[in-house]
């Protein structure tokens, strides 16, 4: 990162701001300013997802937490968000999508492992799905919903 840009930011009303139109501080080409992720944004989106998920709206709910994916791509909890949306719609391929992105961005989320151990079992693929879930026991012994999990595809 360069030096002040301050000067050459275009004004943006706290208005603007505050509704996540756009970022201070932030110049492109042209003086165009590009959109950066604003955490409290991002948080509000997570948040309406959520309540969206819990009202049962989950393809509402979905699309919230993909918006919050988008605007902060490296938020592996967004994208968690959404795989649990599809995985409830029984769309396992999104589903298994999202999680794989969460678990890319955070493998080190013993919940991510787990839940993505779920969506391929959804799909019936009983292989990845164990994978899943013993890496998440690796992360976390008391994961029980990997415990679970693993448990019932051996007993299979």
């Amino acid at each position: 990162s360069g030096g002040n840009t301050a000067s050459a930011v275009p004004t943006v009303t706290a208005a603007q701001a505050g509704k996540g139109f756009l970022e201070p501080g932030s110049v492109g080409v042209g003086g165009v300013v590009p959109y950066r992720a604003r955490p409290q944004a991002d948080a509000d989106f997570k948040a309406k997802a959520r309540l969206l998920y819990q009202e049962g709206k989950f393809r509402d709910a979905a699309d919230a937490y993909q918006h919050a994916s988008q605007r902060n791509p490296s938020d592996a909890a967004a994208h968690a968000g959404a795989g649990a949306c599809w995985l409830a719609v029984g769309d396992a391929d999104r589903a298994i999508a999202a999680y794989q992105r969460a678990v890319q961005l955070r493998p080190d989320v013993s919940g991510f492992q787990a839940a993505l151990g779920r969506a391929y079992l959804t799909k019936g693929d009983k292989a990845r799905a164990l994978g899943a879930y013993n890496r998440a026991l690796e992360l976390d012994p008391g994961n029980e919903a990997a415990r679970n999990g693993a448990a019932a595809l051996k007993t299979k």
